[in-house]
């Protein structure tokens, strides 16, 4: 990603945040037509180390999938393979259990 797009990104996640925080603070549930005039003055962009940590997990068939997790917020990104049978395997052993209690309590 350029620097310009980095810089055009943050403007707009600063903007964002200014019109979340200024309907947060207005009262009652819901705002209409809201409209928030905000200006960005003395940008700049300064390289930071934010610390990531990388996380390879190597599966049964060999495959392995890499995992970054933010270190300071702990996020987790990456797209894990599931295994449909263990998903669907636990699906029915919780249908079979709720089926179970109901069937004891008559």
């Amino acid at each position: 990603m350029t620097a310009e797009a980095c810089r055009e990104l943050a403007v707009a996640e600063a903007m964002a945040e200014v019109q979340r925080r200024v309907g947060k603070l207005l009262p009652g549930d819901r705002q209409s037509d809201l409209q928030v005039s905000a200006r960005l003055a003395d940008i700049a962009q300064v390289l930071m180390l934010a610390p990531v940590w990388v996380l390879p997990v190597r599966f049964a068939d060999d495959r392995v999938v890499r995992l970054l997790v933010n270190g300071q917020t702990g996020k987790v990104f990456g797209k894990p393979p599931r295994s449909w049978a263990k998903i669907g395997a636990l699906v029915l052993l919780i249908v079979s259990l709720i089926v179970g209690v109901l069937l004891v309590q008559r």
